[in-house]
């Protein structure tokens, strides 16, 4: 519902920027997006769970998202973490990653192995097993 509005800033700010609409989650177009972009931004006041970082970060994108939301407990130590309702230090986390592209790649990196450690189906049960090899040398 924003897309005339957000044009309009980006005009007037003289900002280049490409608005994609609404975009299918089983579409093919959506998987490209993911596999290439080299940053993801996903900031939020709250969240649970968000499924969307997990398909970032398997896609191998640096992420910035909000700290003290769910989101900070998805991406542990591999994205780089702002304050909700934050613009300035999102444009500051931008600007890092954009200026270092080495630290966007290992954030990438590590991203991608936190999301099949952590969260893929063999990860989960290695986990699941863990709690139960604690409880059973009690």
């Amino acid at each position: 519902p924003y897309l005339d509005t957000l044009k309009s800033l980006a005009k007037e700010l003289k900002v280049e920027a490409r608005f994609w609409g609404h975009v299918d989650n089983d579409s093919q177009d959506l998987k490209d997006l993911y596999e290439t972009a080299a940053i993801f931004v996903f900031t939020s006041e709250a969240e649970n769970f968000p499924i969307v970082l997990l398909e970032a970060m398997i896609a191998g994108a640096a992420i910035i998202t909000s700290a003290g939301t769910g989101c900070a407990e998805v991406v542990g130590d591999s994205g780089l973490l702002v304050p909700v309702k934050d613009a300035p230090a999102i444009k500051a986390a931008l600007e890092k990653l954009s200026g270092d592209p080495d630290l966007a790649q290992r954030l990438g990196k590590s991203a991608r192995e936190r999301v099949i450690a952590r969260f893929s189906w063999d990860g989960v049960i290695d986990q699941h097993l863990e709690v139960y090899r604690q409880f059973e040398a009690r």
